[in-house]
């Protein structure tokens, strides 16, 4: 990552609208401030903390768990809370829950409502398997199942879990009466590996468990959850799961059209080399990252998604031009199979939360010069 320091007195200034969200001006004037902060002043929530750090982490956990608590939960909080992310897995499994309005904000309604919900589940799983169903579907979601080791988690290749992973699938599509694609399997994952984490150990870095296989209450539980909070966050965005919709290749276009005009050299560099941006993109948003980036990497950047009010939609389109944009010079430095090789291997296993926070800034920045139609106020850092 390039040396933050040198940015540290940069830092551009902005004329708030009275109609910018307090959330948006915490994540454009609040990340920035931690972005441009000198780097050995930043904390790296997503690395082994050293004793100061494991201090911070210790308070912002004790924060989070009384925060949940509270009879009442702020809503502009908890998304500012949810896109400001935590490594705590079990924390995060509370928080989305909450943002995607599938647990109540009353603390005191939330455990009987999620009960009710693990029963309509249940219920309209017995319903479907009672019934005739597309046997050639169930065996095309099982094999994606399996193909999922390949993320080397090791809890995806207990068979329990392929199996729990393979039903909700399958109750999703008939429910929803849509057609399976590996990419709609791909946004599951996220939401079981995260609630899971409320039942049974996951280490947050490696992704570990224990031998032992988790139990089948456990099992039932987080299925459920999955389920509806897949269904709460297709709702949001239903064009991710339609390959050719026009809504996804408005998305597309978007992207490609917000490139262009901030970095006009870049895109027609990577055109010029063969790179096919439409698939790159198309890849990015159905999947929202999960095949071309690690584990942590996704949970983290799924925080902001799902804290945005309106969907993950907005965001994801100015993410996907940020992180092309980050690695611009060693992109106009490649051919354009190694820029397509790059851009789907991207180096980020050990992007730290200061690098992910510039990631945001970038982003948002982006998003507001381009509704306001403006350049962008300075140049920013680049990952190395």
């Amino acid at each position: 990552m390039a040396d933050p320091f040198h940015y540290a007195n940069a830092r551009p200034e902005f004329r708030y609208s009275d109609e910018m969200s307090p959330l948006t001006r915490i994540r454009v004037d609040g990340a920035l401030t931690a972005t441009y902060a000198p780097y050995e002043m930043q904390h790296h929530f997503l690395q082994p903390p050293v004793h100061e750090e494991t201090l911070e982490f210790i308070r912002k956990e004790t924060f989070l768990k009384k925060f949940l608590e509270k009879d009442i939960i702020d809503n502009e909080k908890l998304r500012e809370l949810c896109w400001q992310g935590t490594y705590n897995n079990s924390l995060r499994a509370s928080i989305w829950k909450i943002v995607l309005d599938y647990s109540p904000k009353l603390y005191s309604q939330r455990d009987y409502v999620l009960l009710c919900k693990k029963e309509e589940y249940n219920y309209l799983k017995q319903h479907i398997f009672s019934q005739e169903f597309d046997d050639k579907m169930l065996n095309t979601i099982r094999n994606d199942v399996k193909v999922c080791a390949a993320y080397n988690v090791v809890l995806f290749r207990m068979e329990c879990v392929q199996e729990s992973l393979t039903k909700c699938m399958l109750v999703y599509c008939v429910k929803n009466e849509i057609e399976y694609s590996p990419r709609m399997f791909c946004l599951l994952v996220p939401f079981y590996l995260v609630f899971i984490s409320q039942f049974y150990p996951v280490d947050t870095d490696t992704f570990s468990t224990p031998a032992e296989e988790p139990h089948e209450s456990i099992i039932e539980i987080v299925e459920a959850d999955a389920y509806w909070c897949l269904s709460a966050l297709v709702d949001k965005v239903p064009d991710i799961v339609r390959s050719e919709s026009m809504g996804l290749n408005r998305m597309v276009s978007k992207i490609i059209e917000i490139l262009s005009r901030f970095e006009p050299q870049l895109v027609g560099y990577m055109m010029n080399q063969g790179v096919d941006l439409d698939v790159l993109f198309k890849r990015w948003v159905t999947k929202l990252f999960l095949i071309d980036f690690p584990l942590n990497i996704v949970l983290r950047l799924w925080d902001a998604l799902i804290s945005e009010l309106d969907g993950p939609s907005g965001l994801c389109m100015y993410l996907c031009s940020v992180l092309v944009i980050q690695f611009k010079d060693q992109l106009m430095m490649k051919n354009g199979t190694d820029i397509t090789s790059f851009l789907s291997n991207m180096p980020a296993e050990h992007w730290s939360e200061s690098d992910i926070l510039m990631i945001f800034s970038h982003a948002y920045l982006l998003q507001m010069c381009a509704t306001k139609q403006e350049p962008l106020p300075m140049k920013t850092p680049t990952l190395s």
